[in-house]
This record gives structure tokens, sequence and C-alpha cells, in this order.
């Protein structure tokens, strides 16, 4: 069953915190009636116009699925933001609005957290489990650092799923009442234990680093007294329904030209076919230029015409409208 169809106004339970969820310290909430986390938190409410940008660009046919529609999602966030680990310091203070403006995610916080608020606007409903690493939790006494992944939970095809935005792993048998998410990372063999839950960082308490450190670090104090259940889940990954859009990166369009069509010319920028034609892409000044040439005959024939752009996001916007050949 869809729930696209469902009211995006329909009200969270009443929870401490705004729908906060420390694991083991309150009951939960109705998971048995999803249409309760439809709400956005403070900071992932997406505008109206918001939400229609996003659906143009996810340009999802009428009959998408549920699974279709994760994916899709997912692959849109990889695609069209950049994307650098930066060690937690947007967690607490980034919007999912701003995100969407800026088309910059500063770590696992700012994927789950735009992840979540595009598909409660799609009528989906979901909230982030934030994660601490339960390796570092037995030896955070001895270890100077703090390490957790935050997850998101999804109702989708008549189910609670979860889904790792970063990795686009995906849970499908996922029960939210288990706080173990046995998923593992490079730097985590024995999984996470959701510690906190709501719609953003914000409804669960966490402003800040500073503050979602604290929490962890309360749960790793908490952990040699709990009784931890290990859920055996079907493990899948998100797939493309289609190849990746063309995208290029300030350093390539800036720095000198390798392709072979710019051997013995002082050329800048990057060189590649799409949409029937050679495309020789710069950056001058200020702005970026696409320079067009017949196809397969780069600086071997006339130029057929340059396109100017002010930001490297709207040249790659043009890129993403044209085919490959």
């Amino acid at each position: 069953m869809k729930l696209k169809e469902l009211n995006a106004a329909a009200l969270l339970c009443c929870l401490a915190l705004s729908g906060a969820q420390a694991q083991g310290d309150k009951p939960e909430p109705d998971y048995s009636t999803p249409r309760f986390f439809l709400e956005q938190g403070p900071q992932s409410h997406l505008s109206g116009t918001a939400m229609e940008e996003v659906r143009a660009e996810l340009a999802l046919p009428e009959e998408a699925g549920d699974i279709q529609t994760l994916s899709a999602v997912r692959f849109w966030l990889e695609d069209s933001f950049d994307s650098a680990a930066l060690g937690g310091a947007t967690v607490g203070k980034t919007t999912a609005a701003g995100l969407l403006k800026e088309r910059r995610l500063g770590g696992c916080h700012d994927w789950a957290l735009m992840y979540a608020a595009v598909l409660r606007g799609l009528g989906f409903p979901a909230r982030l489990a934030d994660g601490a690493s339960l390796r570092w939790a037995r030896e955070f006494k001895t270890s100077p650092s703090v390490y957790g992944h935050v997850f998101v939970e999804v109702y989708a095809a008549g189910k609670w799923l979860l889904v790792d935005p970063v990795t686009g792993r995906l849970i499908l048998d996922y029960d939210p009442a288990e706080p173990v998410i046995p998923l593992f990372l490079d730097r985590e063999p024995a999984g996470f234990y959701a510690v906190l839950k709501g719609a953003d960082p914000a409804s669960y308490g966490v402003e800040n680093i500073e503050a979602l450190h604290a929490a962890l670090k309360d749960f790793a104090a908490r952990l040699p007294g709990l009784n931890l259940n290990f859920p055996h889940y079907a493990v899948v990954s998100l797939a493309r329904s289609a190849p990746p859009p063309l995208k290029v990166n300030e350093t390539g369009v800036s720095s000198p030209c390798t392709a072979a069509p710019c051997a013995g010319r002082e050329k800048t920028g990057l060189v590649l076919q799409a949409g029937g034609f050679d495309l020789h892409l710069e950056k001058q000044g200020d702005g970026y230029k696409a320079h067009y040439y017949p196809y397969g005959r780069v600086f071997g024939a006339a130029e057929l015409k340059t396109l100017s752009f002010g930001t490297l996001r709207e040249l790659n916007a043009h890129l993403r409208t044209l085919s490959a050949p």
C-alpha cells in the first residue's frame, strides 16, 4: 500500500522533546500508526515551493513504487549535492531548506536530515535514528573519540524499513522496537544502538556535536547493564533506476586540461561528450563556460556555441539536461 496520499499535516504523538525518544528511557511511540510521523520538525521543514523543486528533479513516474522512490531520493542526494565529512561540525546546526539551497552535505546527519525531510514531503512517514557505535561504547573509557551514525526509519511498502542514506543499505524486515541496528561500517564491526529518535536533531534535543556526544557517552556508561538483542535482518542495497547524470566539480573545470584533445594546447577544464556534442567546460573569472563543438571534433572544428553560467550548480543543472551520445 502506498502512503503518498496521506495527510502531511497529521500530528506527531505528543512526546517529550517534540518527538524525541531516548531508547530505554521512555516507552516507544505507536509505530502502528505511521501517520504520526509525517510532520516535519523545526530543522526539516520544506516549503511547498521547495518540494515542487525536488519533485521536478526526481522526475518520478506516477506509477513509481515505494522502493523505487526510496532509491530515487537517495541517489538524487548523491548526484545533486556535494558531500564532505566535516567531523560532526554541522550536527544540529543545518536545516533541510538550507541544505537544499546550498547543495552541500557535511556528514551523515545532513544526509539523514535531508533524506527524511524529502520522504515526509512525498508522503512517507519517517524519523531519524541516531545511533552509538557498539564497539566504541564498549571501549569509550579508553577511547578519546566518539563514534556514531544516523539512520532513517521509513514506513513504505506497507511496513517499517530502515535506510542508511550514506551507503544506500536497506533493512527490509526492520523492527523499530529493536534498538540494536546490525549494520556495519568500516570502523564498526558490531553494529549500532539507536540512542535518540525524532524528526530531526532539534526534535530530540541535539543542538550541536557536543550535545550529541554527551548523549552517546551517557548511553555508553549504561551499556554494561543492558541486555542486548541482535536481530537478524534481511539487508539489501538500494539500486539506481537510471545512470548517474553528468556532473563536474570545481577542481575539474579549474585545473589544466589533461584530456587527449588538449595535448599541446594551453587549455584548462574538462572535455566530454554529451547530447551529441563535444563539450569543453572551463572556469573563466567568476563564471563558467560550456563550449560546444561537433561530435568528435573538439578544437578541430569551429565552435558551435558558448553558454555561460554564473555558478557551478547552474552548469551541472544544464549538464543534467543532456543525454549521453
